[in-house]
């Protein structure tokens, strides 16, 4: 009897020396995560959408901490058939506050806030996408705050199961500045140090969150992928002959000159008489018709205008984008008498 009492005593000794090993002030450890961001419209886990970090975090008093957190995350933006790579290195500084836990101290439910800044990497630094359209948001620095809830377990004493979610603002962003994301992670509590965490830390990083979330509420809406796909053109032709006899043939050459080269880009060509009597001619293909849009498929061409008054003869050329954009050139031939 003896024997079996002092075996109990031996294990709740025990037991007390294991629970006493956790949630200890000033206990330091390092948390490693994966990440999947929430992304409206599209699939929580995907190979294409993901993050991974590492933290560190450091307890304070009662259960509460502190933590460092460098993660990387990267998503793709759709864009016509093409999906645009935007990349996000974060370094955040934050604090976790308990709100449940079991009578066992074996699962915890935690809230908390955080400042953070880093660097989003837009297209691989590349302006221009592959259909020519040139990407007018641009890789920058970012800045901001998060919120962050958790769902911690103890697996043994200084092993932790840890499920995440965080909401994070970047106000630096051209995009889409709320990104909520999703993590799951293993913490690894280091043995205890010796030292303290000065207060004005956490009532600094108090201060930060509640000011994150307050730019939020002020902040505007999420923004989509913003591209220029409309350039500006020129038309340009060789010297053109100014004399022209009746029935005789003026050839002009032209050349479409693009600024940019979106793939999406369409051009199409009229012209309209103001003056004299003539016929147009695109290629020497059919005589074009005054005011009818005719399709360019090529950038460089050829018009042929073809006398049939004896008068001043003037034609108004218009090269028109499928963006609204229009350049116009305007060729005058007088009437040359047969000699």
């Amino acid at each position: 009897m003896k024997k079996l009492y002092l075996l109990l005593v031996c294990a709740a000794c025990g037991f007390i020396s294991a629970n006493a090993q956790r949630l200890i002030p000033k206990q330091q450890g390092i948390e490693v995560i994966a990440s999947v961001p929430l992304i409206k419209g599209e699939k929580v886990f995907s190979k294409e959408q993901w993050g991974a970090g590492v933290s560190l975090t450091k307890y304070l008093k009662r259960a509460n901490y502190a933590f460092l957190l460098a993660e990387y995350e990267e998503q793709r933006l759709a864009y016509r058939d093409y999906d645009v790579p935007m990349r996000d290195m974060l370094l955040q500084l934050g604090y976790m506050q308990p709100l449940l836990s079991d009578r066992g101290k074996n699962i915890f439910t935690y809230l908390g806030i955080s400042a953070l800044g880093g660097y989003e990497e837009l297209n691989e630094e590349k302006p221009l996408l592959p259909d020519g359209a040139t990407l007018l948001d641009r890789s920058r620095l970012v800045y901001g705050g998060a919120v962050h809830s958790s769902i911690e377990c103890f697996l043994s004493d200084r092993l932790l199961l840890v499920l995440k979610a965080q909401g994070r603002l970047l106000l630096g962003s051209d995009l889409h500045r709320f990104r909520p994301a999703l993590a799951l992670g293993l913490r690894f509590n280091l043995l205890k140090r010796r030292g303290t965490m000065k207060r004005k830390l956490v009532n600094m990083l108090w201060a930060m969150g509640l000011l994150a979330v307050v730019s939020f509420c002020l902040s505007a809406c999420d923004r989509e992928l913003e591209v220029r796909q409309a350039y500006d053109f020129t038309l340009e032709t060789m010297p053109v002959q100014k004399d022209i006899r009746r029935g005789e043939t003026a050839e002009i050459r032209c050349s479409l000159k693009r600024a940019g080269r979106f793939a999406g880009a369409r051009y199409t060509l009229r012209y309209f008489q103001s003056e004299g009597k003539g016929m147009l001619r695109l290629d020497k293909g059919a005589a074009l018709k005054p005011n009818d849009r005719y399709p360019l498929v090529r950038e460089e061409f050829r018009l042929y205008y073809t006398s049939q008054s004896a008068d001043r003869q003037t034609i108004d050329v218009y090269i028109e984008d499928n963006f609204g954009k229009v350049q116009q050139l305007t060729f005058t031939f007088n009437h040359k008498k047969a000699e």
